[in-house]
């Protein structure tokens, strides 16, 4: 069965189904919804509906950002096209990562390096530097009490990652900033001897 093309009622321009205004003269197109699937487009305000432009410049829209990231993940729009509002022009992607569009996709190396989760980091960074004798012993236990910390955020927050960064800080953190503290002890205590 084919899909039913729509056409604008005043121009007779092919249209997409979820357009508000022709593209090509501007008519309202609000009144073509065909099937029950379609939403009411909502009220135009900027940054609310977006017409991005491919690269033979052919507009396309305006699209709601939950309409953009569909089209997006189905590759009938890519993120390097422009796009606009009306009062901004920008890339899709941009259009996408702006405040209250829809969540983006992580990447691989959200796991690795936890940089939602800075306590974690940096007990990670203070532990490996606490290998260095007389400054081991504050990078050591610095490392330990944000490892804890790291832990903490973790629980609370298991979005920011970090569990293994925060446990190096602990444990690497602890092992010399302990154990250097501890030999700095006896060696204070021996010398007065």
């Amino acid at each position: 069965m084919a899909k039913e093309e729509l056409r604008c009622p005043k121009c007779d321009a092919r249209v997409h189904p979820t357009d508000t205004i022709c593209v090509g003269c501007g008519a309202d197109l609000s009144g073509l919804r065909t099937t029950a699937g379609d939403q009411p487009s909502p009220q135009s305000q900027p940054g609310q509906l977006w017409t991005v432009v491919d690269p033979s410049g052919q507009p396309w829209g305006p699209y709601t950002r939950a309409q953009l990231q569909q089209y997006v993940n189905e590759g009938r729009v890519l993120v390097d096209w422009e796009g606009s509002d009306g009062a901004t022009k920008c890339t899709v992607r941009d259009i996408l990562a702006q405040p209250g569009g829809p969540p983006q996709t992580q990447s691989s190396m959200d796991g690795l390096i936890p940089y939602k989760n800075m306590y974690a980091l940096i007990a990670y960074y203070l532990a490996v530097f606490s290998i260095i004798p007389f400054v081991g012993i504050l990078l050591g236990i610095g490392g330990f009490v944000l490892g804890i910390l790291g832990l903490r955020y973790v629980k609370e927050h298991p979005e920011a990652k970090g569990k293994t960064h925060a446990w190096i800080g602990i444990i690497v953190g602890g092992l010399f900033g302990f154990g250097y503290l501890a030999a700095l002890v006896f060696l204070i205590v021996g010398s007065s001897m």
